[in-house]
């Protein structure tokens, strides 16, 4: 699987109703929707190269 591909279908997926989703929805995503074998860091990789990937949320401690 060449990562231009994975990079293609991260962007349609990003575009479509999974904009909000994190690195590891999109990973399950691509294995229901696609029937690939992935690794959620792999994804988060190609993520980062994107430049898709969300700001992490802060936890407020009280």
């Amino acid at each position: 699987m060449s990562n231009e591909q994975v990079q293609k279908w991260l962007i349609e997926l990003i575009s479509g109703e999974e904009h909000s989703y994190g690195y590891r929805k999109l990973a399950a995503c691509l294995r229901r929707q696609h029937h690939v074998i992935i690794n959620d860091k792999k994804v988060y990789r190609l993520c980062e190269e994107l430049d898709i990937l969300k700001p992490q949320r802060r936890k407020i401690v009280h």
